[in-house]
């Protein structure tokens, strides 16, 4: 689409048509105009005049006959790339909707200018996060805070106050509908108003512009960026030193109590709430004909009826003998590959008897050196935390009794994790 974007303003340019405005989003090109005249056509890759079409084109609106003629100019670029147009009198209010925007020209004090308002499409749901939601209550704030503010900032300062204050209605209408109290929704209200104020002053003082574009202080943002990702729970922190997760309760108790018993302590710690499963994570399936099986014969997790998906990778597995005999008959590993590939690396082991193979060492304490079937099972996959990964082996293995493990001493331990244990005393 770069290409593709060169080409066509080249065309255009040739042709005598330059575009006082032109953006593409992905694969949507927004662009404004001049009208080229009735009764343009192409011949021989510059514009000619037709008088049988410039009188059809007198009883059909300008934009549209502009956009077919753009249309017919960048259909000639590439055979695979072929356009469809939009423009305001295609609706009933003259404005063009561009994302969660609807735009259209405007005559204020003599000058032509492009105005905008906030657009929702009108299949989207009406509903915000449900107040019920298993979401901490400040952070329900927060994302419908930051909304609301994109909805005033994408009304420009030139519209009437009565069409913005519609938007804003309709958005404390959605949050109704949704759950929440009058005294909840002037909060999001009165949040977003001051971060709303506080965008107009630093853009008339140009100290950052309302709609900010790429450019603008690249180099900067992109190292506060980088910096963030490696120390984001310090930011705008008080001298915060580490950070704990702990699972969502209503009305923060579960969070109170930690920070209680923290603040007894001499730590800085910081704690932080998940949030809950969405149910349309336990309800539906992503993939509903995915097979449970690969169709990999020397799969070792398929072939012996393993739980787990074999081809994720950053995964923890079990392999347990298939006899129950429960004497160093449990493995707990993990890897960075699928357990496809690792299974593979144990069963090629055991089936060329490898003096190192736990399988064939396991059958030569508990089975006479006697052959028999193991079994494999994912037990946890990690995207893209291999830290997370090698802490849920070592926890797997400590919390294995000795006897049953198959693993080598030097793996018991390892890796070494420090446990902080919190503990009430009785009171006397």
């Amino acid at each position: 689409m770069a290409w593709w974007d060169k080409e066509f303003l080249r065309n255009l340019q040739n042709m005598g048509i330059s575009p006082p405005f032109y953006k593409r989003y992905v694969d949507d090109i927004n662009t404004a105009v001049n009208y080229p005249g009735d009764g343009c056509i192409i011949k021989d890759g510059q514009l000619a005049k037709d008088e049988t079409k410039a009188e059809n084109d007198r009883n059909r609106n300008r934009d549209e006959v502009t956009m077919d003629l753009l249309k017919e100019i960048g259909n000639t670029i590439h055979r695979s790339i072929q356009l469809e147009t939009d423009y305001p009198s295609k609706y009933s209010d003259n404005k063009l909707p561009i994302l969660d925007l609807r735009t259209w020209i405007a005559e204020i004090d003599g000058k032509r200018i492009m105005m905008y308002e906030y657009y929702r499409k009108d299949v989207s749901t009406k509903a915000t996060i449900h107040a019920r939601s298993a979401i901490p209550s400040r952070q329900k704030k927060t994302v419908l805070t930051q909304e609301l503010l994109r909805i005033m900032k994408n009304c420009c300062p030139q519209i009437d106050e009565e069409q913005r204050n519609g938007h804003i209605n309709n958005f404390m209408m959605r949050m109704q509908y949704s759950g929440y109290d009058k005294e909840f929704r002037f909060d999001v209200f009165n949040s977003a108003n001051k971060a709303y104020q506080i965008a107009q002053q630093n853009d008339n003082s140009g100290e950052k512009p309302m709609h900010r574009p790429k450019e603008w202080e690249r180099s900067r943002r992109k190292n506060e960026k980088l910096e963030k990702r490696k120390s984001w729970y310090r930011y705008k922190s008080n001298g915060t030193e580490s950070i704990i997760f702990v699972p969502f309760t209503p009305g923060g108790k579960l969070k109170k109590s930690y920070e209680k018993e923290i603040k007894k302590s001499e730590f800085k710690i910081k704690v932080i709430e998940q949030t809950g499963t969405k149910l349309k994570d336990i309800l539906h399936k992503k993939d509903p004909f995915k097979q449970d099986r690969c169709d990999r014969e020397d799969c070792f997790v398929c072939t012996t009826g393993g739980k787990g998906n074999c081809s994720r990778e950053n995964a923890s597995y079990k392999i347990s003998c298939a006899e129950e005999c429960q004497i160093k008959d449990l493995y707990e590993g993990e890897t960075s590959y699928n357990t496809y590939t690792r299974g593979g690396e144990h069963l090629q082991k055991y089936l060329n008897n490898h003096p190192k193979s736990m399988l064939v060492e396991h059958c030569n304490i508990a089975h006479d050196g006697r052959r028999v079937k193991f079994k494999m099972d994912v037990t946890g996959t990690y995207h893209r935390d291999p830290t997370k990964r090698q802490i849920a082996e070592g926890i797997k293995i400590e919390k294995t009794p000795r006897s049953r493990l198959m693993n080598s001493k030097s793996e018991w331990n390892t890796p070494n994790m420090p446990q902080c244990v919190v503990r009430r005393l009785s009171e006397r």
